[in-house]
């Protein structure tokens, strides 16, 4: 076969490059990480006035890795803990819930902390004060993740 322009000699090498680099990609090994969601594992507490705090956290590894996830509630002094109601799911067995009262205001505290197996893996918590007040915020296994909120 022989080429008698520089135009065909182009889409030629185009094609040869594209297809090329379809072959090199169709065999290069997959690797899939597995990670938790945010579903039904995550911890709501009920107090005596009807107001709740959902807490959830997203971990960027298999169940596997998860030693254990703490999550600590600061409340006002006024408020008392009705239930504490674990969602179920693959965490379920390896959350805690302190609730803490002695803030002098209105407000609350969050705070979520998460510990693996392998360090510095990619965490995101989750809170939310009687559903309307949501907050999140992203760091490392590890780290004590903090999110303060005013009662309404």
């Amino acid at each position: 076969m022989y080429i008698t322009n520089a135009r065909s000699f182009h889409r030629l090498t185009a094609a040869l490059l594209l297809a090329m680099a379809l072959v090199f990609v169709a065999g290069a090994p997959t690797t899939t990480f597995a990670a938790i969601s945010i579903c039904r594992t995550d911890p709501i507490v009920w107090f005596t006035d009807g107001s709740r705090v959902q807490m959830s956290v997203s971990i960027g590894a298999d169940v596997s890795n998860v030693v254990k996830i703490v999550y600590v509630i600061q409340t006002p002094l006024t408020k008392k803990v009705s239930k504490i109601v674990y969602t179920g799911g693959a965490l379920a067995g390896k959350e805690s819930v302190t609730v803490v009262a002695g803030k002098l205001n209105n407000g609350w505290t969050t705070q979520t902390t998460v510990m693996t197996l392998t360090s510095k893996v990619p965490v995101t918590a989750y809170s939310s004060y009687n559903g309307s007040q949501r907050a999140q915020l992203s760091g490392l296994s590890g780290q004590t993740l903090t999110m303060n909120f005013t009662a309404q």
